[in-house]
């Protein structure tokens, strides 16, 4: 696992240990996680987790998941391997949401904050 995990909110990342909230309690996935992508409107957010692939070693997978009735449904993984995670933008602000890595465009709002929040808590649909 790296030593840091993030997450990016409106094309926002985030570490890896957001995967730890409703989607995988057990921390099996944050362990493999690099980061993850989270973007679309609220109630229709999507979340990309780029994590460590088990059948292409030194590459990462990226599973994609949808926000769907308060739950995250999981869509599919992509089909291409990736040999590095997306980066934080250089110019993208950096804080803390429930004791995880955020980097967002601008900073967020209070009703944000409180939204992604809502959103480490989501469990997952199709366990």
């Amino acid at each position: 696992m790296n030593s840091h995990t993030a997450v990016i909110y409106n094309a926002s990342s985030a570490s890896p240990s957001f995967v730890t909230g409703g989607l995988n309690p057990d921390g099996r996935l944050a362990a493999k996680t690099e980061i993850v992508v989270l973007w679309g409107p609220p109630g229709q957010e999507q979340m990309a987790v780029y994590r460590q692939s088990s059948s292409a070693p030194g590459f990462l997978s990226v599973d994609v998941y949808r926000l769907h009735a308060d739950d995250w449904e999981y869509v599919g993984e992509h089909s291409e391997k990736v040999p590095t995670p997306p980066a934080p933008p250089s110019n993208s602000v950096q804080s803390n949401v429930d004791g995880r890595d955020v980097w967002t465009r601008q900073a967020m709002t209070p009703p944000e904050q409180l939204r992604l929040s809502e959103l480490l808590k989501a469990p997952r649909k199709n366990k």
